[in-house]
């Protein structure tokens, strides 16, 4: 059997391609480039962006109120795609999603009755023979959503997740607390630790390593200067992250946005304990109190009940509610006091990843299922 597989740009894909199940033939279309995705033509700054033929067909969905839509010439029996929906091409196939945003391109301002509706009629097609999400929280939005029968009976979850390798610890004095946000620092919590920090170098031998490619406000690298946080700039390389994790303690995602944030896999297969923000997705991969701990934020973002994307008007540069830093000074607390703590939250975090719910193994397993099924009684 020949499987087409079509994949994004995002790193995650890479892994997706390189870890793809045994026993078919693969057309891939699409190459995943690290390097690429996180140079700064792709964060914006090229004019060649501007006038891509990509940019330009998002811009004619965006206007004609279409979902994503694409179309792939190919022999293959099956078509395996994370790229949207697939209404012309009459054989099998399977689309990935993140979140039912991911339909219009995480736009989420462009979710509306028009999109879904379309949408809905695509995925009840006799070709699309499975929905894969990759949280659990993903299925819940997407059962919300879509409240037909014939379509939530194809949804599926498959973690996105890294494959299992051993790393090894580097020494270091004192504890490590490794923050890595790119793109929106100030939407990733950088505040909420700044408010405690002083206190904890106080009390603690703790150091505090930034890993971002966005521009810091000159009150923050004073902040930064007076307190001796390491400040990493520039793009991310896997390997320099590897080393990152290897000499870290304590690994914090205090993101108000990320549907799916794959960096946490990397923190829990280096065998970090995780300090994380109360979004539906972090809480598919961090349950509180046993790999790790959830800092109860309020509905930003995020509508925690309903699954789905809110508007906001809060400026994350001044945010800082009440109680929300006492709140991970507790926790912080218990992490940095103790050290057998830390060892066995983040021990469960690396057998999660090496054999367990997040492993590569699991993953490719249930791809393997889904292809083969979705051949079957068309």
């Amino acid at each position: 059997m020949k499987v087409f597989i079509a994949v994004g740009v995002h790193p995650r894909y890479k892994r997706f391609i390189d870890y793809l199940p045994e026993g078919f033939e693969y057309e891939i279309s699409g190459n995943p480039d690290v390097n690429k995705y996180y140079s700064p033509a792709r964060t914006g700054a090229s004019l060649k962006r501007f006038f891509s033929l990509r940019f330009v067909s998002v811009m004619v969905t965006k206007l004609l109120c279409l979902p994503r839509i694409t179309y792939y010439r190919t022999g293959a029996d099956i078509i395996y795609s994370t790229r949207g929906v697939l209404p012309l091409n009459r054989k099998p196939w399977v689309v990935e999603v993140e979140h039912p945003y991911g339909f219009v391109g995480m736009e989420y301002k462009l979710w509306k009755p028009i999109q879904k509706a379309i949408t809905s009629h695509f995925l009840k097609s006799k070709y699309c023979r499975r929905i894969v999400v990759v949280t659990d929280s993903a299925k819940k939005s997407m059962e919300r959503e879509f409240k037909d029968s014939e379509i939530r009976k194809k949804i599926s979850v498959v973690y996105t997740t890294v494959e299992y390798q051993k790393i090894k610890k580097k020494r270091h004095s004192g504890v490590t607390i490794l923050m890595i946000a790119n793109n929106g620092i100030y939407e990733r919590g950088l505040k909420l630790i700044q408010n405690i920090y002083p206190e904890l170098k106080r009390k603690y031998k703790v150091n505090w390593i930034i890993k971002t490619n966005d521009s810091l406000l000159k009150e923050d690298i004073d902040f930064m200067k007076d307190y001796n946080v390491h400040i990493i700039k520039g793009n991310f390389n896997e390997n320099q992250l590897k080393d990152l994790f290897a000499m870290s303690d304590i690994f914090v995602n205090l993101s108000f946005v990320d549907t799916n944030s794959n960096i946490l896999y990397e923190a829990m297969r280096a065998g970090l304990p995780i300090i994380a923000s109360d979004l539906p997705p972090l809480r598919d991969k961090i349950r509180d109190g046993y790999n790790g701990f959830i800092i109860p934020l309020p509905s930003l973002f995020w509508d925690k009940k309903k699954m789905i994307r809110v508007e906001t008007n809060t400026d994350f540069k001044t945010y800082n509610p009440k109680g929300i830093s006492s709140f991970l000074m507790n926790r912080m607390d218990r992490l940095l006091k103790s050290g057998k703590l830390r060892y066995k939250m983040g021990k469960r975090n690396e057998e999660l990843i090496r054999s367990g719910k997040f492993s590569m193994k699991r993953r490719m397993s249930l791809i393997k299922k889904i292809i083969s099924e979705s051949t079957t009684n068309l």
